[in-house]
């Protein structure tokens, strides 16, 4: 599944120090070895072997990996989230190449933002995923808070309504690779519109003291909104970068919280251990 829906707050320190404070375990485990070792392991005349053993689950080591693999996950996104700056300029230099219809053979010079080899990396295993997705996620909570500001001024109601429409449905469910590319793509590509609005005939008439005809009242004042999708594009991405900045700082706290959620739980142990 690629998607960004379940993401969700979990408590993670309440269930990493759960996790620290439990006894171990001891569980049983049945299995069977389908092939058979010694002199004939593929002899198909030998019913497979069931064999049971106990394994002692220590949740305090399982923890310490969790926390080991989040400071690797946590220092790749700091890295990633970096780079949305530079993904804000090559989304606007690849809508200048469509504008300037350039062909395939001067759009293959462009070199991706993020690349990865991730069968000779070092990274974790989805980081190539991941980057994907943090794009996606951080593009849909910069429109939403862009939606949220345009929604507020009554001047800003028809780019509200775009953006509204551009972004229905957009990040929800299975996701497509370069979907936040894609969504800003085609929020680039609407055309300029220009709404006209004519004042309605009571709000004319209560500004007006005189008798007038009815046709006069009629042809009231006219609003003229000019609306620009590239502006809201650029909002929307200014508000992604600034959204990226925020988790960089975030991210770099990470092994501060790891470090003082071991600190208490080494103190309710040397504490157990006085009395």
């Amino acid at each position: 599944l690629h998607g960004i829906d379940a993401l969700r707050a979990t408590g993670w320190r309440q269930y990493l120090a759960s996790m620290l404070r439990a006894p171990a375990e001891e569980v049983v485990v049945h299995s069977v070895l389908k092939r058979h070792r010694g002199v004939s392991p593929s002899n198909p005349y030998l019913q497979p072997s069931p064999m049971t053993y106990t394994h002692e689950v220590q949740p305090s080591a399982l923890a310490e990996r969790v926390m080991s693999a989040a400071l690797l996950i946590a220092s790749e996104w700091e890295e990633d989230f970096a780079l949305i700056a530079a993904e804000n300029e090559e989304q606007w230099r690849r809508h200048m190449d469509a504008v300037q219809r350039l062909g395939p053979n001067e759009r293959a010079t462009r070199l991706p933002v993020f690349t990865i080899d991730q069968d000779a990396s070092q990274d974790s295993p989805y980081r190539g995923g991941n980057y994907d997705l943090l794009k996606a996620l951080l593009t849909r909570e910069a429109a939403a808070a862009t939606l949220r500001d345009l929604s507020i001024l009554p001047s800003k109601a028809a780019e509200a309504k775009m953006l509204r429409e551009a972004l229905n449905k957009t990040f929800v469910g299975e996701l497509s690779h370069h979907a936040a590319d894609t969504f800003l793509a085609r929020l680039l590509e609407l055309p300029f519109t220009i709404q006209r609005k004519v004042a309605p005939r009571s709000a004319i008439s209560s500004n007006r003291c005189d008798t007038t005809d009815a046709a006069d009242e009629i042809d009231g004042p006219e609003t003229v909104t000019f609306v620009d999708p590239l502006a809201v594009a650029g909002q929307v991405m200014e508000a992604r970068k600034q959204l990226a900045l925020e988790m960089v700082e975030e991210l770099r706290g990470v092994s501060q919280h790891f470090l003082q959620l071991k600190r208490e739980w080494l103190a309710e142990l040397a504490g157990v251990n006085d009395e």
